[in-house]
């Protein structure tokens, strides 16, 4: 065996390292006593000795961080990127029935736009759709925004004709998902949705109400938290909702009330949460530089949420993996190690 090229090991305020794998996305805290012999094992290449030393050696290859020493990483990352790319067994749609939002957040990058399908557009979709799933074998849809509940006759009535072109071309219709802000995607809303094939998404929520409220409200600047929460309630034994909360300078302490207000409210049993970064793009968020974390700023703070999340005994957690085209991506089967080693298994934008 030898070590991973991919292998990153990142100094942790307080004493430990966490140890980040980007071949694999595996991700481990390593507690400072542990990391000599983590470091052995990596680097050595005599057997482990110790129970101890036999139980690190298995999470390193587990997760990758020890790898065959035959095997070319480079090269098989490249083969598997070329793969991908040029796979077509799959149709994935990321659709956008409107820009037009609901709501007012400050920090959204999207330029507001009412307009909605237009039969032109949808029948150019459609068209587009028949005639790419030819050489499919599956398809799966997005849907995306703007705020698309604002659409959701647009929805129901163009997931039907994809029901029926997939029929004609032999093809599973995968479950669909959609990313929403949930201001009126209620429990009505949610068993049209899954009649219409949606089976979840992804829902945002930015901290508490008192946080949540100054960042995402309507266009009347009214606050947006208890309906989404009323919702929620209703909706989560429907559909399966992944919730986003969005981290910057201004609510980064207030993050974790979010799961005490999903825990009290008797929801959290029924979704996955996952903290994201807030970036400045130039050009779209300028305004948002000095609010947001640099990333070594964001990732302390993740680590601080997750292990605050695990010994209160929530493991229902979304951490980032690798997707088909290399990209990291937010995934329901993503395992963290801890070197104690104990193995967590869990589960965005708008």
């Amino acid at each position: 065996m030898k070590p991973s090229r991919y292998n990153f090991f990142i100094d942790m305020n307080g004493g430990g390292k966490l140890a980040f794998n980007a071949a694999s996305a595996y991700l481990a805290e390593v507690y400072e006593d542990k990391f000599p012999i983590i470091h052995k094992l990596l680097t050595d290449s005599s057997p482990p000795e110790t129970d101890e030393e036999q139980e690190l050696y298995q999470a390193l290859v587990e997760g990758q961080y020890l790898i065959d020493e035959n095997l070319d990483e480079l090269a098989t990352l490249k083969a598997r990127n070329r793969i991908n790319r040029f796979d077509h067994k799959s149709l994935l749609l990321t659709i956008a029935p409107t820009l037009g939002c609901n709501f007012k957040c400050d920090y959204c990058f999207e330029s507001q736009r009412p307009e909605k399908f237009s039969d032109e557009t949808m029948a150019a979709l459609l068209k587009f759709t028949e005639k790419n799933l030819r050489r499919s074998e599956d398809m799966a849809v997005t849907w995306f925004g703007g705020e698309p509940t604002l659409c959701l006759s647009i929805i129901e009535k163009v997931s039907g004709e994809f029901r029926n072109i997939a029929a004609k071309r032999g093809a599973n219709f995968q479950p669909a998902t959609i990313v929403s802000n949930g201001y009126i995607l209620d429990g009505k809303m949610a068993e049209r949705l899954k009649s219409a094939g949606i089976h979840g998404g992804q829902l945002t929520l930015d901290g508490p109400e008192r946080v949540h409220d100054q960042r995402r409200k309507l266009h009347n600047g009214k606050g947006t938290f208890q309906k989404i929460i009323q919702n929620l309630a209703e909706s989560s034994g429907i559909l399966k909702w992944v919730i986003r909360v969005n981290v910057d300078r201004d609510n980064h302490e207030s993050a974790f009330e979010v799961i005490e207000v999903l825990d009290k409210e008797k929801i959290l049993g029924n979704v996955y949460v996952y903290f994201a970064q807030v970036n400045s793009s130039e050009g779209v968020c300028g305004d948002m530089l000095g609010r947001c974390l640099s990333t070594e700023e964001f990732s302390v703070d993740q680590v601080k949420l997750y292990k605050k999340l695990i010994e209160n005994g929530f493991y229902q957690i979304e951490y980032p993996s690798l997707a088909p085209g290399g990209i990291a991506a937010p995934t329901l089967t993503t395992a963290m190690l801890s070197l104690r080693m104990e193995n967590y298994t869990s589960a965005g934008r708008n």
